[in-house]
Parts: C-alpha cells; structure tokens; sequence
C-alpha cells in the first residue's frame, strides 16, 4: 500500500520492483492523494489492484487508514511510493511475524536505518552478520515508517494511524508507540532490504509549521518516552 501525489516516475519504478520480486499472491493498494496530474491520475489508477482517489489533499495518516480498511490480508505493507524492494522481500518479514507471536509490525534495513542504530549505538543485540531479526527495546527504540510489514490485528486492535497529525510527519513514530502500548513488539529483519529515496516520494512536503506542531502533538500523546527515545537516535532540535 502507497499513498501517491503526482510523481509518476517514481511511482513506476516502485511498482515495477513490487511486480518483479513480491512472489505470494498480493493486492497492490495505491491511493492518489489528490493528485493535479492528469498524466499521474491515470498511472495511479491502472497500476493499482486496488485504487481510491481523494479529491482533496488528505494528511498521511488518514490516507493509510483508508488504505487499511479497504485491504483484506493478513499481513499489510505500508510503503512510501519511492522506494524499492529488492528479491524476495516479504517472506522473510511474513517469517519474522508469525515466528514471534508478540510481534506487530517489523520493518527491512534500510539506509537510514543503517545510519539510526550504527551511528548511534542503539542497536544491543545486532546480528552483525544480517542473518536474524532484532527485536527493539520498548519504548527505547524506534522506526520511521519508511517500509512497515504489520500484523492486519495488531492495525486493528491500536486503531490505525493517530489523525491528529496534519499533512506528513510524527504519525509513523506514533504508531511505534501505539504498538509498544498494546504490548506489541517491533522487529527489524536485517535479511531484507529496501532503497528508500529519502525525501522524493512528493514534492508536498510538510511546512516546517505543521511539521512543529505535529511534533507538539507528538510530545503530548507521549510525554514519558518522547524526548528520551529522540536523544537516544541522535536526534537534535526535534521540538525546536
């Protein structure tokens, strides 16, 4: 599932990957988040198995909701439009969810993540050989939502993505701790990859106005972990 804005380009590329090298039967949910394109309103269209159009610009979080809802598997992939998946990607991660009952959501390695965890020292446990899954401390550690394969029940049972959040920004770190709440554990599986061109998927980006008070809704949702899992990723200024 992707949430799309115009940028037919890379949306063709990110569906030409899903197509080449997702080998389980699937359904392709793509949602034109009212887009101005009449070129890129097509493409969204014919490409998805599935397909909604917003007429009017919805905020991230509730344009995955509307995705979720009118998915049907077990197992959901909540994408950004440009990245790509590499050979194989989603048995690995189906394998990690279903081997660890506790599990919610787990999401690939990717180059950000790399730069999170190593650059920062958060990841204890790593397999530093890419060979095994790592499940993230509660509260402690966190993941953009880049990439995230959930558990259709773990979705359902925190009621989806938090629609306080305007625009893009805050609502991925939210669902991390919506999860953790739930008591629902976060893996990331090494053993998958996936290039995220970070940045790219829209020329809409939040304004730095609604990315602040986003991030205010953020700290007030979650006072007792914010600040303390933002320090620990190295990430400076967040409420500035």
């Amino acid at each position: 599932m992707a949430v799309v804005i115009n940028n037919t380009e890379i949306l063709k590329r990110f569906n030409s990957s899903i197509r080449q090298y997702t080998n389980v039967p699937y359904e392709l949910i793509l949602l034109d988040n009212a887009s101005d394109d009449p070129d890129a309103i097509r493409t969204i269209r014919d490409l998805a198995d599935v397909h909604h159009r917003f007429e009017e610009r919805m905020s991230l979080a509730t344009a995955w909701n509307r995705g979720i809802s009118m998915s049907r598997g077990k197992f959901i992939a909540v994408a950004n439009d440009d990245t790509v998946v590499s050979p194989n990607w989603f048995l690995p991660l189906k394998e990690t969810l279903v081997k660890n009952k506790s599990a919610g959501m787990v999401t690939p390695m990717t180059l950000y993540h790399l730069k999170l965890y190593f650059q920062y020292g958060n990841m204890a446990g790593f397999n530093g050989n890419f060979e095994k899954p790592l499940r993230l401390e509660r509260f402690k550690d966190m993941v953009v939502g880049e990439f995230c394969v959930f558990k259709r029940r773990a979705l359902l049972d925190v009621d989806g993505y938090c629609e306080l959040y305007k625009g893009t920004s805050s609502e991925d770190i939210d669902m991390d701790f919506k999860l953790y709440s739930k008591g629902y554990e976060i893996y990331m599986d090494p053993r998958v990859f996936v290039h995220h061109q970070l940045g790219s998927s829209s020329e809409h980006g939040p304004s730095r106005d609604i990315k602040n008070k986003n991030r205010l809704i953020l700290r007030s949702r979650w006072p007792e972990h914010v600040d303390d899992v933002l320090r620990r990723f190295g990430i400076e200024g967040f409420f500035d």
